[in-house]
């Protein structure tokens, strides 16, 4: 019988790649997965996706934490039930990340230490269709930055 600690070992080994598989379902490293994504794209998507491969980059570390978006994804509906003024949010990069698995959260209006709030925050929505929320941006200040995530 192995010793314990090779036991844990390959118990620690399965489950990460069993999480790797579950993020990733193509198992391809983000490097392989971000040249798929270019080689299937027709040539007028590519400066879009070069784009969002770099700030994946940056953000992230790894430039394959992108996805196309269906058609249906990227439309708003017309007319939406308004379910009130997003104040904050949080999320989980993956464990593909530099900043994976750690939760974070942002106050809508938020800029960074020194610097004003602002008072005009995104609206959710939900589409009356689909039953799905939407984020409205209005005249929020929000952006998403590389470097220190979302601001605004």
């Amino acid at each position: 019988m192995p010793p314990t600690w090779l036991l844990v070992a390959a118990a620690v080994f399965l489950y990460v790649q069993y999480n790797k598989t579950k993020r990733n379902p193509t198992g391809l490293d983000s490097a392989a997965q971000a040249r798929r994504i270019l080689a299937s794209a027709k040539p007028g998507d590519r400066p879009a996706i070069r784009k969002a491969l770099r700030l994946s980059q940056e953000f992230h570390g790894t430039p394959g934490q992108v996805v196309k978006l269906s058609a249906k994804e990227r439309k708003l509906p017309k007319y939406a039930v308004v379910a009130g003024d997003l104040a904050e949010f949080s999320y989980i990069p993956g464990a593909s990340s530099k900043r994976g698995e750690m939760m974070y959260s942002h106050e809508s209006g938020d800029r960074g230490e020194g610097k004003p709030v602002s008072d005009k925050t995104p609206l959710l929505v939900v589409d009356p269709e689909t039953r799905r929320p939407v984020i409205v941006p209005r005249k929020s200040p929000m952006r998403f930055s590389g470097r220190r995530g979302w601001v605004g």
